[in-house]
């Protein structure tokens, strides 16, 4: 769970999302953050070796919409 909450205020930092448009975050800038998360499965908020033992299921926008 603190590693998600890192890598989205990495992403954030990095394309510049205002604080008031973090929270609540709308579906839009969650799947941008989804898509980003999973193109790189390495990261400094994850411990090394870790990435690589954690499966990434794809997720379909029905199934994200519908939740």
């Amino acid at each position: 769970y603190g590693a998600g909450i890192c890598k989205f205020h990495l992403f954030c930092d990095i394309f510049s999302i205002h604080e008031p448009d973090q929270l609540p975050a709308s579906f839009e800038l969650l799947h941008s953050f989804a898509l980003w998360a999973t193109s790189d499965p390495t990261s400094d908020c994850i411990a090394p070796g870790v990435a690589a033992s954690v499966p990434f299921e794809p997720v379909s926008i029905t199934v994200v919409q519908n939740t």
